[in-house]
């Protein structure tokens, strides 16, 4: 989670008309604004064992309580999207 990023920041337009940025659009120019927007890592492999999984995005609380309403398909009726799937396989 990131703290000092607030989606509603962004800007909007059309569908397949929406404008790239970075942090340093968001914010002063700064050492700290140029890292990713977004960042994440899968769980620990004691936790994902292999299989196929589903795979969703949603834009909400530090809890993981989806909040904002996405203008994506495959709406899950609980402001959940899913992206599509995902295999994970045994690591070496």
């Amino acid at each position: 989670m990131d703290e000092d990023f607030s989606v509603r920041e962004l800007p909007v337009g059309p569908p397949d008309q929406a404008t790239i940025i970075s942090r340093k659009e968001l914010g002063p120019k700064t050492e700290e604004n140029d890292r990713p927007l977004l960042t994440f890592a899968l769980p620990p492999a004691h936790i994902l064992k292999p299989g196929m999984y589903d795979l969703y995005i949603s834009v909400g609380t530090a809890t993981g309580e989806p909040v904002l309403a996405l203008p994506l398909a495959n709406d899950d009726g609980r402001r959940r999207y899913r992206l599509g799937s995902i295999k994970i396989t045994a690591g070496k």
